[in-house]
This record gives structure tokens, C-alpha cells and sequence, in this order.
């Protein structure tokens, strides 16, 4: 899948490793509703990963991070 956002940004999600969208809880669900929190289990090889929110603006306001893994 391919997010575009208003500003242009782009997101391929095609190598996504997970996804955290079930309020208090694992996997995919309706969106993490404000002042909650939710989680994904991943094992990561060695790299750079970006994790998004990948509703409409959201990436384009700043709301992602990057984690190195060594």
C-alpha cells in the first residue's frame, strides 16, 4: 500500500513488519484512540526502520520515528 499525503509525502508500506492500531492491545483494530496506547511484536535484523502513523496528515505533521538497530 502506498500513502500519499497532502504535502506529497509518501509511505510504501510493501516491507511493513506490523502494524499497532488496536487500542491497549496487539495487531490491527480501528485506530489507537487518544491517551492510549497499543503494541507490535517484531524481530528486526540489523538496519534503519521508520515507524509511521499512517492516517491522512499525521506522517506529515512530524508523527513517525526512526530506531537503528545494530
Amino acid at each position: 500500500m502506498q500513502i500519499v499525503e497532502q504535502d506529497g509525502a509518501e509511505i510504501d508500506e510493501a516491507g511493513s513488519l506490523g502494524e499497532a492500531s488496536d487500542s491497549c492491545g496487539e495487531g490491527t483494530g480501528q485506530g489507537i484512540l487518544p491517551g492510549t496506547s497499543s503494541w507490535v511484536s517484531v524481530t528486526l535484523q540489523a538496519g534503519r526502520y521508520e515507524l509511521v502513523c499512517n492516517l491522512p496528515g499525521h506522517y506529515a505533521t512530524g508523527m513517525y520515528t526512526q530506531i537503528t538497530v545494530t
